[in-house]
């Protein structure tokens, strides 16, 4: 029940924030922290599916989380399939994620942003301790919509 009524408040606050976010309100810029639309490919049907998210800027890379961990049908998508595409600024960017969360191998560290490196030890307490999930995109280019 609990789960479900989690889902659901989700679901909702999703669908009344996304088109303001996707629009460009709130994108990181001036402040390195803002809001994006993460579009991840559904696990099962393979569709896009729309998630407006915190993301905090990272060189060129945004870093993006949720406290619900593998609840997170996002992360789920991502760990399943690490192609991505955010909506930042009103432009839709396609990008690569790296996943962190808890039942997750260490990425190759060496691969990423040189200003991840440093984060990275906080990063995984809170993925191992708390549950905490988190997703590192790397753009790759603008896409035309």
């Amino acid at each position: 029940m609990l789960t479900t009524l989690e889902s659901d408040f989700y679901s909702a606050l999703n669908r009344a924030v996304e088109p303001a976010v996707r629009a460009g309100w709130g994108s990181p810029g001036i402040v390195p922290a803002g809001l994006i639309v993460l579009e991840t490919k559904g696990r099962r049907t393979g569709e896009w599916h729309r998630t407006p998210l915190l993301a905090s800027a990272i060189g060129t890379s945004l870093l993006v989380s949720t406290v619900r961990g593998r609840r997170s049908h996002w992360v789920k998508n991502l760990s399943h399939n690490a192609e991505a595409r955010y909506w930042c600024w009103g432009q839709l960017r396609s990008a690569r994620a790296t996943v962190f969360a808890p039942d997750r191998e260490t990425p190759d560290l060496q691969a990423l942003s040189p200003l991840f490196g440093p984060l990275w030890l906080s990063l995984d307490c809170l993925s191992r301790d708390l549950g905490c999930a988190f997703a590192l995109l790397t753009p790759k280019e603008i896409v035309t919509v």
